[in-house]
């Protein structure tokens, strides 16, 4: 909502240049007249001079002929059109900062989940066990308030692992599991849901194939295909098609392409593999019973206690809802001055490349000024 209002802002300082530039038109029509009277003039000189000198002389005689027109009132349109900008933005400013207040108030009146979690960062990659990080907690905030807890301060725990690279793999097992969840809550009433789901997936990818295979002329083979008589993936062209627009995969001898659809959710051992192996990122969003709890954390930005030990626990605020966590992007800091350093060079790569490119086209620009032949033309035309 408060982005949308810039507008408004916009909008308020067109109408304002637009009632300025039409009150001082008003008295520049004579002007106008006299501009019009003038180019009239140079066109005539240019005629009559033309016949008989050379460009440069008419060029020279007709600059020394001009007189340059004295806009009226021109240095209190400028003062009127900066002075009414500034104090439109002023306005505009002090109404976004109300309304950014209101909006603080009502997120402070309302039971936002957010209100009770925050965000702890330094626990190590091998840190995947909730009841030792809880216990972990627990204990830091009873030194930290001086009283006994009997572990009732933590409500939950959510460790943020890494698996940016196994993303799809993790979502199709998250997919596969609220699956299950809701068939074992609804019983035997969802399950008819489900397979019809399924049966309507199917029966859609089924109905793309065949409309691949009739537009390449393979409609009998493609049918054959379907029935499971045929393994056929389609000609050259129509898996790059159905790459691009479908996200299947693509098969063209020993060439194999992975589809942008989602992978099979693995097998059970494979699930667990994956998940034993997947590391922490560092960070554990704890949910605490109080927001005044949460407050005192984040006023001592660091718990008492170091986990195992060893490592120093930060604590910082978490903004978020929890159904807008973005858990993939959680990873552990690595190399910041290299990730710089890399940056920094690429930039320079970047503009390297860009100034090479560049060269030549600004020689032809230069060599090519007031040239009209076809390649000049359609050059500025293209590219203007």
């Amino acid at each position: 909502a408060l982005f949308m209002n810039w507008f408004c802002l916009v909008g308020a300082v067109a109408a304002w240049l637009t009632l300025l530039a039409l009150f001082f038109s008003q008295g520049a029509n004579d002007e106008g007249a006299d501009i019009k009277d003038f180019c009239a003039r140079l066109g005539s000189d240019a005629r009559r001079l033309g016949e008989a000198l050379d460009r440069r002389l008419v060029a020279s005689r007709l600059a020394e002929s001009y007189e340059p027109i004295q806009v009226p009132y021109v240095k209190l349109w400028t003062a009127l059109s900066y002075a009414g900008s500034v104090l439109i933005s002023a306005a505009f400013m002090y109404l976004q900062q109300r309304n950014l207040d209101g909006l603080l108030q009502q997120d402070s009146e309302s039971p936002m989940l957010h209100k009770f979690a925050l965000e702890m960062h330094g626990f190590p990659a091998n840190a995947t066990s909730h009841a030792e990080i809880c216990d972990f907690v627990n204990r830091a905030i009873e030194v930290l308030c001086g009283i006994k807890t009997d572990n009732t301060a933590v409500v939950e725990i959510s460790i943020c692992y890494e698996y940016q690279k196994q993303k799809d793999l993790v979502d199709a097992l998250a997919d596969a599991h609220l699956q299950h969840v809701a068939a074992d809550a609804m019983g035997d009433a969802y399950r008819p849901t489900m397979e019809a789901e399924k049966q309507k997936k199917a029966s859609q990818e089924r109905s793309q194939t065949r409309m691949l295979a009739r537009a390449s002329g393979w409609q009998s083979k493609g049918e054959d295909a379907l029935n499971g008589s045929v393994d056929l993936a389609g000609p050259v062209w129509i898996q790059a098609l159905a790459y691009v627009m479908l996200g299947t995969d693509v098969e063209i001898g020993p060439l194999q392409l992975q589809g942008s659809g989602p992978p099979p959710a693995p097998s059970p051992a494979e699930a667990a593999s994956l998940l034993e192996a997947m590391p922490s990122s560092g960070t554990v969003v704890v949910v605490l019973h109080t927001e005044s709890l949460k407050n005192m954390l984040l006023k001592a930005q660091e718990l008492p206690l170091r986990f195992r030990n060893q490592f120093a626990i930060r604590v910082g605020d978490l903004c978020e809802e929890p159904a807008s966590m973005q858990w993939q992007n959680y990873r552990r800091p690595r190399g910041a001055k290299k990730r710089i350093v890399f940056s920094c060079l690429t930039m320079v790569a970047a503009l390297t490349v860009w100034t090479l490119l560049y060269i030549p086209w600004a020689l032809f620009s230069q060599a090519s000024l007031r040239d009209e032949s076809n390649a000049t033309f359609l050059a500025d035309t293209l590219i203007g």
